[in-house]
């Protein structure tokens, strides 16, 4: 509600009560002293200190209020225990007096010792006595004690109309107040009869006045504001009608043609609204001395309505107008300005613009953390929005944190605001469903819409779009039967509330095209996706996620049907949407907002794709040609912008400070992740990831280099085929989510021709492979035997039909394939296994993107980079006890001296940094200063997903009573959960010493991923299960691999199992000796290997080490 509008309602309802009440008083003061004051000289000075009082709280509420005071005890001097009818009247208006000033313990007090002296002076009852039980209903009725105060005014009613004339003017004020009570204890139908006669009353005594008008316009707002707005409309025409006659500048015109304009557009009937909206905005600007308070207001008001009718750029600058407004008006307060930010906020949000709409919440957030009480309903309003643009964003986590929060506000709220509670409990329970936690969800979505639909009379929006909620999660549950009712319960009630287009009401139709195809009733589903789409191309840009969703579930009916080239078109459509929303994210979230939005709100649209291809890719072949443009846009498109970003970063002042912030902030994230939890350490850890994320957003903000990125972006297959040459062939691998599994398929292309899409197997046929090769010494795994090695070759490469024609492959694995060590499977058991790697030399990648980026990423004039070998090994881990310290590797001091020959016998520059001088410091040391390569000779870790979270409760993921290592392994950010081991680790890892701010031993992915080392051609890690991390689909593996590459490292060697010490230091020397001898990277690992293999023979030797990179 906006500001001007809840402080109208206020003005109408609360301060109608106390304007009321000075009548009751003043008129009764009067009539009093002649009714029933002695005429004693005490009496005569109580009575006209009573007569005084009631003149000067018109003027001064506070000292009219010590007069009472005084003259009540001098009352209780005078007559001490005695009932007399002036001590009755002193303490009925100094009850009065405190419900005035609003304390309702007093003036209960004061008001039930009148009622019970009334009752020993006036047996039969008085007009003093009615007027009591009046003031003890509206206390009552402020308490909340709702039966109690219905129980005081029906007997003040019954005795009023026995004491007072019909033409009185206290009789209406009685009905009125009876009315108020019945309505806030939910009784509606009492609460209308009891307005209706007060109304009539005041109607007969002055109907067509000012007055009159004044009067019913408080019942008017309560009808408006109790979703009663059925009740309100005839009385709004009616004010309107009198102050158009009588009042045609006065601001009560402005406040009635809004409130009608508020019943019109949300009862659906906008182009009705806008009349009586342009008409009061005109009055208001064309006023002799406008108010520009209320011109503010109506602006946006008007900004609301042409949001309505879709008219989201006309809505923006309307309210640029209210703010520009606002900001030169020295009264405007902050509620005002929030109000204004959360409007522009959701136009830019409902035009596409996310950025800007984030923005200005957050302005808003900021206005409200600064000047207002963290309870206040505006700071709520907030937080639910805020809460809804997570949701929207696929920030799951963040949106239950901020709904909940705005939940908890409102809940303590009146009644005024049982529609915000409605809309956050009913998304809070969306975001729940998208949680997977279908139980709670369900038992929310029922809490709000049984409470809606108690609460709204006939039809309304918000009672509309619960319905059509609450449905469309039993569709989404294949609960088709409990589903229907809802749906169309609620498409009927947005048929007749709005008329197309109407971004709502596309919505619902949409849903139920979506219901009626599940069913069967495939011409009518045929006909609402039409309808839907149509309406949401006159509503929105291309890029509008609604007209995504549109095309994306329109396509996949089309599918069922079997309509393939239909359903192509309207995926193509998705497809553009989605490029632009990816790009959009890429400038203004950061790395983990991406994520989220890419894994939670972009993924589900392209699996749908992906599911559309692999159907239909036998009866069009070239279907392989644009899954593969699209798998080019999507598949690590994040790690792949978070690196773009971080090579960029030196060529920007502004930039590289941000960063250093966001470096210093890494750093305190990884010494705090091996800290023991205490309720202190999870706060300090949740404020520091949340200035982390804002950094990080705010770095991609000021970003200048992204058009000629963006470019690479748009790269198709054809691009990357011209980089390869006969014999090379690339297989780009996606994993592919289905209804009852997750199936992985491959995209080869070759030198010539077009790409072929090629399903492999389930992912559950990969899990188990991998499970068993957990421990790859198992007899069973494929690394141990050649048997099970021939079957994973079988289910992964065989159906690719590379043949010997090929003998270069480019490898990019997707989910659990970054696992396999395809090196290793079994292309022929015979009596000596013939391996992969013995027909083919295998280069991995991220994704076939790569082989486009090294022009891009490597320029000598855009980064710092020396020619430098550095060499870190056998570090001195530090004395430590237990099971958990980490012990010397003894094999790796020769390792790196053995590396550090070969440089000298080349005339290569190189450093050895051991013992002690192999530490996180020194790694540390390299940024922005980056050696050519980076070899890292010790033990890593690598600690999976630990299952502890949960959204029933605030608690964070971390466990008091653990510290160092043990602490680590149920650190929720994978980054912190892999790393390397360097010296003096053992007296933060084994819990000795607390972690530091700097260096701890400890070098954790999140703190490699903050260096800049653009320009470094490799890093090895020879180090145990340095390739592993936490798998995600169309992402990668997220540990030290990741890290790298989003320092700018260009190719990284890395394990996937532990590996002996001294075939890892063969490796190693045989690798560095091609490779600085002048062979590539790729060639000289592949000999390499090839030769530890002739001399080791075993795959658990020789397939460990992988290469990965560009």
């Amino acid at each position: 509600m906006r500001p001007l509008l809840k402080k109208r309602f206020y003005l109408s309802t609360m301060l109608a009560l106390g304007v009321l009440l000075l009548c009751t008083a003043g008129g009764y003061g009067q009539q009093g002293a002649r009714a029933y004051f002695n005429s004693v000289e005490d009496s005569l000075a109580i009575r006209n200190a009573i007569i005084h009082a009631d003149t000067l709280s018109l003027v001064d509420q506070q000292a009219a209020h010590i007069l009472l005071v005084n003259t009540t005890e001098s009352a209780s001097d005078v007559l001490g225990d005695r009932a007399h009818p002036l001590y009755d009247s002193a303490l009925f208006y100094l009850g009065t007096s405190f419900l005035q000033l609003g304390v309702s313990d007093s003036a209960m007090i004061h008001l039930e010792r009148a009622l019970a002296m009334s009752d020993t002076l006036y047996p039969d009852g008085s007009l003093l006595m009615a007027d009591v039980l009046q003031m003890l209903a509206v206390v009552s009725g402020r308490e909340q004690q709702f039966d109690q105060g219905i129980g005081y005014i029906t007997k003040g009613i019954e005795m009023a109309e026995r004491y007072y004339p019909q033409e009185h003017p206290a009789l209406p004020r009685y009905y009125w107040y009876a009315g108020w009570l019945h309505s806030s204890r939910g009784d509606s139908e009492a609460a209308d009869s009891l307005y209706q006669i007060s109304v009539r009353y005041k109607r007969e005594q002055v109907g067509g006045s000012v007055e009159y008008a004044d009067f019913i316009q408080s019942i008017a707002w309560h009808y408006l504001t109790s979703s009663e707005e059925v009740r309100a409309e005839p009385l709004f025409l009616e004010m309107i009608d009198i102050y158009r006659e009588h009042q045609p500048q006065g601001e009560n015109l402005l406040y009635s043609l809004q409130g009608l304009a508020s019943h019109y557009s949300t009862s659906g009937r906008i182009t009705l609204a806008e009349p009586l909206l342009t008409e009061a905005l005109n009055r208001a600007v064309s006023a002799s001395e406008p108010i520009l308070a209320i011109v503010a207001w109506l602006t946006l008001e008007l900004g609301d309505l042409y949001r309505e009718f879709g008219r989201y750029a006309d809505a923006e600058e309307l309210y640029f107008e209210a703010l520009q407004i606002y900001s030169e008006l020295p009264e405007t307060t902050a509620s005002e300005f929030i109000y204004c930010h959360l409007s522009i906020s959701t136009a830019f949000i409902n035009q596409g613009k996310h950025a800007d709409g984030e923005y200005h919440l957050l302005q808003a957030q900021s206005i409200a953390a600064d000047n207002l009480p963290p309870d206040a309903h505006e700071y709520a309003l907030v937080l639910n929005n805020l809460g809804m643009f997570y949701l929207n964003r696929g920030r799951f986590n963040d949106a239950i944190e901020h709904l909940q929060h705005s939940l908890d506000i409102v809940e303590r709220e009146p009644v005024l605001l049982e529609k915000v509670i409605h809309a956050t409990v009913n998304s809070l329970a969306t975001a729940y469903q998208f949680l997977g936690e279908y139980d709670r969800a369900d038992s929310l979505f029922q809490a709000a819409y049984q409470a809606a639909d108690a609460f709204y009379i006939g039809d309304n929006p918000a009672l509309a779009r619960i319905t059509n909620t609450l449905g469309f999660f039993y569709y989404e549950r294949e609960m088709y039967k409990r589903a229907e009712p809802y749906l169309d319960s609620s498409l009927a009630m947005y048929r007749r509330l709005f008329d197309p287009p109407h971004p709502s009401l596309a919505t619902s139709i949409e849903k139920a095209a979506r219901l009626y195809g599940s069913t069967g009733q495939v011409a009518l589903a045929d006909s609402l996706f039409r309808e839907a789409i149509a309406m949401r191309e006159r509503l929105f840009t291309d890029t509008h996620h609604d007209l995504i969703l549109g095309h994306r579930y329109y396509a996949q009916f089309l599918s069922n049907q079997g309509r393939r080239k239909d359903a192509a078109e309207e995926f193509r459509l998705m497809l553009n949407g989605l490029y632009a929303r990816l790009d959009e994210s890429f400038h203004f979230e950061s790395e983990g907002s991406q994520l989220e939005f890419m894994e939670n709100i972009l993924r589900p649209n392209i699996n749908a794709y992906f599911k559309f291809c692999l159907k239909w890719r036998e009866e069009d072949p070239e279907i392989a040609s644009t899954l593969y443009n699209a798998v080019l846009r999507f598949k690590g498109a994040v790690v792949s912008e978070s690196a773009r970003r971080s090579a960029e970063m030196t060529k920007n002042r502004q930039v590289l400070e941000l960063n250093n912030e966001l470096t210093d902030l890494r750093e305190q994230q990884a010494a705090l992740a091996s800290r023991q939890s205490t309720p202190e350490i999870q706060e300090e850890r949740a404020k520091i990831r949340k200035q982390a994320a804002l950094l990080d957003a705010a770095l991609r903000k000021v970003d200048r280099e992204y058009e000629k990125y963006q470019r690479l972006l748009e790269a198709g297959w054809e691009d990357i085929q011209r980089q390869l040459q006969p014999g090379e062939a690339i297989v780009e691998c996606i994993a592919i989510p289905r209804e009852s599994d997750t199936i992985y398929a491959a995209i080869v292309l070759r030198h010539e021709g077009f790409p072929v899409l090629t399903p492999l197997c389930s992912e559950e046929t990969i899990a188990d492979f991998l499970s068993k090769a957990a421990d790859p010494r198992r007899p069973d795994s494929y690394i141990a035997n050649p048997e099970v090695g021939h079957e994973l070759y079988n289910a992964l490469w065989e159906p690719l039909g590379l043949g010997t024609a090929i003998s270069r492959v480019f490898l990019s694995p997707d989910g659990l394939l970054h696992r396999v060590a395809f090196d290793a499977l079994v292309l022929d058991i015979g009596s000596e296994p013939e391996y992969l790697c013995d027909s083919y030399e295998l280069f991995r990648l991220s994704s076939s993107r790569q082989l486009l980026r090294r022009d891009f990423r490597f320029n000598p004039q855009r980064v710092q980079r020396t020619e430098r070998i550095e060499l870190f090994g056998d570090p001195a881990y530090g004395n430590g006890s237990g099971r958990n310290a980490w012990t010397p590797l003894e094999g790796t001091a020769e390792e790196i001296a053995s590396i550090g020959a070969m440089c000298r016998e080349i005339d290569t520059p190189y450093e050895l940094h051991k013992g002690d001088a192999a530490s996180e410091s020194g790694v540390k040391a390299l940024s922005g200063n980056a050696p050519k390569a980076l070899h890292i000779a010790t033990h890593g870790f690598f600690f999976p997903a630990f299952e502890h979270r949960s959204h029933s409760s605030s608690s964070t993921v971390e466990r008091s009573g653990l510290s160092g290592g043990s602490q680590l392994r149920i650190i929720e950010n994978p980054l912190l959960r892999s790393g390397l081991i360097l010296a003096g680790a053992n007296a933060v890892w084994t819990g000795a010493l607390p972690a530091g701010p700097k260096d701890d031993g400890i070098l954790t992915a999140l703190e490699v991923s903050g260096l800049d080392l653009n320009g470094t051609e490799l890093v090895t890690l020879s180090a145990c299960e340095t390739g592993l991390g936490d798998v995600r689909n169309g992402e990668g593996i997220f540990g030290l691999q990741r890290a790298f590459h989003i320092a700018g490292v260009e190719s990284i060697i890395m394990s996937l199992w532990k590996v002996a010490d001294e075939p890892t230091a063969e490796l190693m020397r045989k690798f560095y000796g091609y490779w600085l001898g002048g062979a590539k990277k790729t060639a000289a690992f592949h000999r390499a290997k090839l030769e530890i293999k002739q001399k080791y023979n075993h795959p658990l030797i020789w397939a460990a080490f992988v290469l990965v990179g560009e």
